[in-house]
Parts: structure tokens; sequence; C-alpha cells
């Protein structure tokens, strides 16, 4: 009799097993997305847009600690300004193309997408958090449907960068807003770097590309400008297939760093050691060297890059390939690596005679339309949609489930056979 309950046992164990799993299997099928709807009006008409965002990308932002959020202040919001992120990317492209379609120029097309920001709720940091500051991601911001000044600015921002606009941070005393690079425009802007960047309110519905609020007028604000190369950037990464070995009839190849040697030296996943073109950064012992160290780190380590190899040597006398550096920065513009070193003060000058750059004439960013650069094949999935993505409605079998099946089968076999033995 014991034996019999023994085996009736086994058998809903497995029947529970089976059940448990694939009831699971549906729910993370519905719960791998966060679906947020948002509606906001623009030169009236109402807009109305869904968003399927994966809940593992919010989680990955989600962890980062209040500690590195908050450390530069309010002028190291570069970090939280991810415009390399692959989704964020696409929510500007969608907001694009929704734009284009209505057949917006430029001030429109900020403002379209400065009215749909302006559509999320404001929320107070101590309250939905449990902190008094608590800067956000753009994922989060979406994720939450809405936060403060900050969070707010932080997607604004990341947004028009993204579609190529000059953007700057403003903190007037206590708050927090954009500034977007423009020439004679209406209403108040401030002036950094002889460029004047116009207002932009975050906070509320209904705020124009100038307007500044009363309580504002005549108060001096902080101008910071966006160091989005200083970006947080998740854990998750693409790993491009290798590229051929560099060689005279291949100028230009996309590469994976997977190591950064020093502030100008860094390793990729393809095998080669690449050294700055015409920069010079401390070495190991020197003064500045595990700044600049970091700093590149921070710019490119597991990050795909664009190589243009020097065409006169190729490498250098350790056998480095002697490389100008890019990053795919948005839609319309490449990073000068090189030349991000010598304006953040990591890398002087070094004017090497015997290669085919000249420092003197780069410039930060580099248009695309300017550049012969190879295109990045990665594109970004999923995409937002104008609807959220169906969730799975039937039976899903993954291989751990398979594999559990298989044990578990095995061990009613074996009992199976040791009871007919018994007998």
């Amino acid at each position: 009799m014991k034996t019999k309950y023994f085996m009736v046992f086994l058998l809903a164990l497995l029947f529970l097993t089976v059940f448990t799993k694939s009831f699971s299997i549906r729910v993370n099928g519905q719960d791998n997305y966060y679906y947020r709807d948002f509606e906001w009006d623009y030169d009236g008409k109402t807009w109305t847009w869904s968003l399927s965002i994966p809940q593992y990308l919010y989680e990955e932002y989600k962890s980062v600690p209040v500690f590195d959020r908050l450390r530069d202040g309010p002028g190291g919001y570069g970090f939280l300004t991810t415009t390399n992120d692959y989704y964020i990317e696409s929510v500007a492209e969608k907001l694009q193309e929704a734009a284009d379609g209505e057949g917006y120029g430029s001030f429109d097309e900020v403002s379209f997408v400065l009215a749909f920001v302006q559509s999320l709720d404001y929320t107070s940091d101590n309250v939905t958090s449990g902190y008094d500051e608590y800067p956000r991601f753009p994922i989060e911001t979406l994720v939450d449907n809405g936060g403060d000044c900050e969070d707010t600015s932080i997607l604004f921002a990341t947004l028009t960068l993204i579609m190529g606009y000059g953007t700057v941070y403003l903190s007037p005393p206590n708050h927090y807003a954009v500034g977007i690079l423009g020439d004679d425009l209406d209403g108040y802007y401030f002036t950094y770097g002889e460029k004047t960047y116009y207002y932009c309110e975050t906070t509320g519905e209904g705020w124009k590309i100038g307007d500044l609020p009363e309580e504002l007028v005549g108060v001096e604000a902080a101008i910071y400008p966006i160091r989005d190369w200083l970006q947080y950037v998740p854990d998750y990464v693409y790993v491009p297939l290798p590229s051929p070995t560099p060689s005279s009839g291949e100028d230009m190849i996309e590469v994976y760093v997977t190591e950064v040697v020093d502030g100008d030296t860094f390793s990729t996943f393809q095998g080669y050691t690449v050294r700055l073109a015409d920069v010079d950064a401390p070495e190991f012992g020197e003064v500045g060297f595990v700044e600049s160290t970091v700093f590149l780190e921070s710019l490119i380590e597991n990050k795909t890059v664009i190589l243009d190899i020097d065409d006169i040597s190729r490498t250098d006398s350790f056998g480095r390939f002697v490389c100008l550096v890019f990053l795919d920065w948005n839609s319309t513009h490449y990073l000068n690596v090189n030349q991000v070193l010598i304006s953040e003060y990591h890398a002087v000058i070094d004017d090497f005679s015997n290669n085919e750059f000249n420092p003197y004439f780069w410039t930060v960013f580099l248009l695309k339309d300017q550049a012969p650069l190879p295109t990045p094949s990665f594109t970004p999935s999923p995409t937002p949609t104008i609807a959220p993505i169906p969730s799975p409605t039937g039976f899903v079998i993954d291989q751990d489930f398979l594999g559990a099946l298989f044990i578990l089968f095995s061990i009613v076999l074996a009992m199976a056979f040791f009871l007919k033995s018994k007998k």
C-alpha cells in the first residue's frame, strides 16, 4: 500500500512540475515588458502611444546605486544621459518619424518631443523613491511614467541629443531644465560658449521653447555641458563577429573594445592592439595616469568603435595599429575619441609627422555625411511600436524545462524497475 502511495506521490509531483513550469512560462512571457501608454497634444492634434519596454533593461538601470547617480552633482548628469541606449535611440527615431510625417521643421520637431515629455506626471523623489534626490535614467522615467524636473529634463535632453540637436542642462536655484541651441528665436535664452541655448521647461504642459517661469525671470542659472560620453552602460553587451585583419587595402573597420590598457591604448575582441594617433596620455606612474585610463574605459570599453587606420605607417614600432577612433554617437554624428581625450585634458597633442593625421583640424563631433565610415550592422530590437508587443498565448517549452522533465521521467522509470524487481 505504501508503495502505491509513493508512486502516486511521484506522479503528482511530475504533474505539478509540468503545470507550474508551463504556467510560469506564460506569466514570464507577459512580464518580460512593461507596457506604458502616453497621450499628449501638439499642433491641434492629440497623440497616443503605447510602448513595450524590456523589463531586464529597466532592472539594469534600477540597480545603479544612488551614490553613483549623484556622485558628480547636477553637472554630472551626463552619466544618466544614455544616448547610446538602443531602446531610447529607437524611441527618438519613432518620434522623429512621426514629426517628419507631419512635415515639421526643426523648431516644431523639438517642440513635439517637448510636449511628449511634458505629458509625463510630475512626482517627487522622496515620495516615489524614498530619497531626497534620485535622478532617473530615461528608461526609468518612461517606465515610472514621470518624475521630477531632473528626470524629465534628462529624458528630453537624451532624446534631443540623439536627434542631433545641441543641448545643455540649465540649473536655476532649486530647479533643473534644458537649453536647446538656437538662433533668433522668441523667448528666453542663456549664453554658453558664445552660443545661445533657449530655455525648455519639461515639467507641466503647455510650455513652449523659450518660455521661462515667472519666478525664474532675472535669476541666474548654472549651465552644464552634457558629457554623455561618460554615460552609464548596462552590463548587457553586443559583441560583433570578428572583422578581417587590417591590411593595406582596408583603412576603416569596426572592432569591439575588450580592454583599455591606458589613456591612449586599447585591445579589441578581434585581437588588435590600437594606439590612438597623435595623442599622448600619461604613462603608468605619471600624474593623471589613472584618470585618463578610467576616462577612456568609460568612453569605449565594451563598445563597438570605428578605426580609421593610418595610411602611411599603419603600425608603430610596437606593432600597434595607429588610428583615429570614432564612436557611432547618434543618427547624424560620430564622436572623435582622440579629440575628446584632448578636450577633457586627459591627453595632449603629440603630432607625429609619419602619419596622415593632423590633430589641429580635429573636432569632437563629425557629421556622418562628411565621413566615409562604415555603418554599424547592429539593429536595435525590440523597437517601440504603436501597439504593445503581444505576449505569448500558447504553451512554450524551453530547454531547462525539457531537462527537468527528462530527469523526473528517469526517476519514475528507475522506481518502476526497482519495484518490479522487488516482486
